[in-house]
């Protein structure tokens, strides 16, 4: 199975958690995130973790960031909830 493939289906119980995502879920699937981890553990004072519902989430800039394996979700969930806003204004609310 590819890396790709592990992740979508890695992700495929995202449906048990209830959005907007919760600090336990996106901190799950970050761990899981290869790429995510190695960026965040070089010498980049971009990267901090914070801990939402007491679990350690990593940010960029001070903005969360959303697992590769999480991203479709999200991104549907936010253009369903908004009532399909199009594509900018969904990118827009999402950053």
């Amino acid at each position: 199975m590819t890396e790709q493939a592990y992740a979508f289906t890695s992700a495929m119980d995202v449906s048990d958690y209830e959005y907007p995502l919760s600090g336990k879920a996106i901190a799950k699937y970050q761990k899981m995130d290869k790429k995510l981890l190695k960026s965040s553990t070089g010498s980049s004072t971009r990267f901090s973790t914070v801990h939402i519902e007491n679990e350690p989430v990593i940010t960029y800039n001070g903005k969360i960031c959303v697992p590769e394996a999480l991203q479709a979700h999200v991104v549907a969930w936010y253009h369903d909830y908004l009532r399909h806003p199009g594509e900018l204004h969904t990118e827009e609310t999402i950053r």
